[in-house]
């Protein structure tokens, strides 16, 4: 009889498991896996380090400095493909934006926004690599409130319509470039944040996505 009870609470413990704790629990470590592979970005690493009251280390404070420094360079593009376009083809772009194919993105898209490659082949098949004269830095975005990725996405558009200048191309080749080294120099950068990290650090990093709300 005891041994009957022990099987019977084994079957309703398995049962259990495969229909609700084993599932949950799985998808728990599978997404706890996916978070810890993720790259650790510097502004996740500072938050934490605010949490947890941990002084960073010289090395730390120094790859934070230049992660800073690098996506203040990066932020550039926004600005200038922006300044680089007229009013009328800044509108026109929004219009064509919606027609535009998403690219794929191959890799974290933090680092290598999947419009800046293919916009940057683009340029360089229809006007070729030219003299660029690069505007100056304006004082304020002249293209407010239009997301980065949607501004890329414009740029395709106008690209592929063949309404862009000479000039202009050669500018926004060479923004675009300059914005793709910089990604490349950031990835550097929190790799070398992540090695740099405190354990108690990173694991308030993980926790603190965790507890994020998921999308559906």
């Amino acid at each position: 009889m005891r041994r009957e009870l022990s099987a019977l609470a084994a079957l309703i413990l398995g049962l259990g498991w495969f229909t609700w704790a084993g599932p949950g629990l799985g998808q728990q470590v599978r997404q706890l896996r996916a978070e810890e592979a993720r790259a650790l970005s510097a502004l996740e690493v500072k938050q934490a380090l605010r949490k947890t009251g941990v002084r960073p280390d010289e090395a730390l404070r120094e790859a934070l400095a230049e992660a800073d420094a690098a996506a203040a360079t990066e932020q550039r593009w926004n600005l200038l493909v922006a300044e680089i376009l007229s009013e009328a083809q800044r509108q026109r772009a929004l219009a064509l934006e919606p027609g535009v194919q998403q690219v794929k993105p191959e890799g974290e898209v933090r680092f290598v926004e999947p419009e800046l490659p293919a916009l940057a082949e683009a340029l360089m098949a229809a006007h070729g690599v030219g003299e660029a004269e690069v505007p100056a830095l304006p004082l304020a975005d002249p293209w407010p409130g239009v997301d980065r990725r949607r501004r890329a996405r414009g740029l395709l558009g106008l690209v592929a319509a063949g309404e862009l200048e000479e000039a202009q191309a050669h500018a926004l080749l060479a923004v675009t470039l300059e914005a793709m080294g910089e990604q490349t120099e950031r990835a550097r950068v929190e790799a070398a944040i992540a090695a740099s990290v405190p354990e108690k650090v990173r694991a308030a990093v993980i926790e603190a996505r965790l507890e994020q709300p998921r999308g559906p």
